[in-house]
C-alpha cells in the first residue's frame, strides 16, 4: 500500500491512500524534502469552530460538485453546466464523536455565468469554501487553466474582503478531481502545485490543495473526514 507521508518528519499515515495529499505551502518555496511532505491537514474548524457551518460548493463544468453533494446527502441528482439547484440541510456524525450539520446551500453549474451570478454571495454568506476542477484539463488544456486560475484568484480576493478574521488558507479547500486520469499522479500533483504557487492566489493552497477520484467512495470518505471530521 502507498503511504502518505505527514508532519514532515517521520510520521506515515498506513491506511492513508496516497492520493490525498495536504500542500505545505512554505515547504515548497523552502524546498523541503520535494514538497510531497507536508503538516496534517487541519480540517475547517480550526478556523471555523462551529457546531453548524455553511459551505459553498464552487467549480468548474463538470468537476465533481454535484457527486460530493450527492454523497454527503445519500442523493442521486444530476447537475448540469448551467444547472441551480437548493441542497437541503442535512447532518453528518463522525467516529470521534463530533457531529456536524451544514445548512442548506446551492448545487450550482460550472459555466461562466454562474460566477458572475452566485460566487461572490456564496462566497460571503458562508464558513467554508470549496472549488473543485478537472486535475487532466488543467494539466493539458491551455484555456481550462486560464479559466481556473482566474477563478480562483477570484474567490481568494471575495475571501479576503468579506471574512477578513478568517484565514483563508484554513477554510478553503481546493479540490483537484479525476486523479483517476493522471498517469502519474505524483507528477501530476507537483507541477500543479508548481503552477499554483506562482500565482496571486497562492495562500489558498498554503494548507489544503487535496487531488482526488471523485467516482471512489473510500477516497470521498476520506475527503470528507479530512473535511469535516478531525
Amino acid at each position: 500500500m502507498d503511504e502518505l507521508i505527514i508532519n514532515n518528519i517521520t510520521a506515515v499515515q498506513q491506511e492513508a491512500i496516497w492520493w490525498f495529499l495536504p500542500v505545505i505551502f512554505w515547504a515548497l518555496i523552502g524546498g523541503v524534502g520535494g514538497a510531497i511532505i507536508g503538516c496534517i491537514i487541519g480540517s475547517i474548524w480550526d478556523a471555523c469552530t462551529k457546531k453548524d457551518i455553511g459551505m459553498a460548493v464552487l467549480g468548474m463544468r463538470m468537476s465533481g460538485k454535484t457527486l460530493w453533494y450527492n454523497f454527503l446527502t445519500n442523493d442521486s441528482r444530476i447537475g448540469t453546466t448551467s444547472s441551480t439547484e437548493k441542497v437541503r440541510s442535512f447532518k453528518m456524525d463522525f467516529s470521534n464523536g463530533r457531529s456536524v450539520t451544514v445548512k442548506q446551500g446551492m448545487d450550482i453549474g460550472g459555466s461562466e455565468i454562474n460566477v458572475q451570478l452566485f460566487y461572490e454571495e456564496l462566497i460571503k454568506e458562508n464558513d467554508v469554501v470549496l472549488f473543485l476542477f478537472n486535475s487532466f484539463e488543467y494539466l493539458n488544456n491551455l484555456q481550462y487553466e486560464r479559466e481556473v486560475n482566474g477563478r480562483m484568484a477570484f474567490i481568494a480576493s471575495k475571501w479576503d474582503e468579506h471574512h477578513p478574521d478568517k484565514e483563508l488558507s484554513k477554510c478553503i479547500f481546493v479540490i483537484a478531481t479525476y486523479a483517476d486520469k493522471l498517469i502519474d499522479k505524483e507528477k501530476g500533483w507537483k507541477d500543479i502545485v508548481d503552477r499554483m504557487s506562482k500565482r496571486s492566489f497562492r495562500n489558498m493552497i498554503k494548507q489544503h490543495l487535496l487531488l482526488v477520484n471523485m467516482t471512489d467512495k473510500k477516497q470521498v470518505e476520506i475527503m470528507k473526514e479530512k473535511i469535516f471530521g478531525e
